[in-house]
């Protein structure tokens, strides 16, 4: 099923046409979709990317729709004749872990020098200490990605649209009638979420063993996976 008769389904069931109501019912939509691909381990995709350190620029915008690190290294790409083609990686630092190794404002004695670690904030990642003004360092970062919204581009038809789009329209007519308030019709779609959701995983199964299961949206490599028990940004 198309994402369109998807959002036109969910509308159908809250019976309503408001205004910026299709906006609300596609977040909906979104939110059901990243919960089945939790519950069915399909959730993330494994990416890897890098970003630039200088002393002006200790701290980097995240790649969108990071999940989870799965592991960050370093290693300096200037001045030119220093270049370092190995890879040092580093751990996330905590909040008294960085201010050991940054030393003290209070005490004028500020710390520089090759990366030992790194912070998260939000969408930005910062490297500690400082790098030395003249050297850039570049890290490389492996990471799991949440998967991509849907579009509503009138064509659009990925997996679990043409394979769990029941499942898809309880879940989100359930997040509709809760944000009304209607808590009884939530509960009576959320228990019909959860037997599409059985009915779907149990198609799964047989379409893993008809070869189809490669179809999937899911990296297939072996580092554990967000789903099972790591933590969110």
């Amino acid at each position: 099923m198309i994402t369109t008769s998807i959002r036109q389904r969910t509308r159908d069931n809250l019976n309503r046409d408001d205004s910026g109501i299709d906006t609300k019912i596609q977040d909906w939509i979104n939110d059901t979709k990243r919960r089945i691909e939790q519950r069915s381990n399909m959730d993330y995709t494994r990416k890897a990317a890098t970003t630039a350190h200088t002393n002006a620029a200790p701290a980097q915008n995240l790649p969108s729709r990071v999940k989870d690190i799965i592991v960050v290294q370093y290693r300096q790409t200037a001045p030119a004749a220093e270049v370092d083609l190995s890879w040092t990686p580093i751990s996330a630092l905590s909040e008294a872990e960085s201010l050991r190794i940054n030393g003290f404002a209070s005490a004028g004695v500020l710390v520089t020098g090759a990366p030992e670690g790194y912070t998260l904030e939000e969408s930005t990642i910062t490297v500690h200490p400082k790098p030395e003004t003249a050297n850039t360092y570049t890290l490389s970062l492996s990471y799991w990605e949440f998967s991509a919204d849907w579009t509503f581009g009138g064509g659009e038809e990925p997996y679990l649209a043409k394979f769990a789009w029941q499942a898809v329209i309880n879940g989100a007519t359930a997040l509709g009638y809760s944000w009304l308030g209607q808590l009884q019709d939530a509960q009576t779609w959320e228990d019909k979420f959860e037997r599409a959701l059985k009915e779907f995983r149990q198609h799964e199964v047989a379409r893993a063993l008809e070869g189809e299961i490669s179809l999937r949206p899911r990296s297939g490599a072996d580092d554990r996976r967000p789903s099972m028990g790591w933590s969110n940004i």
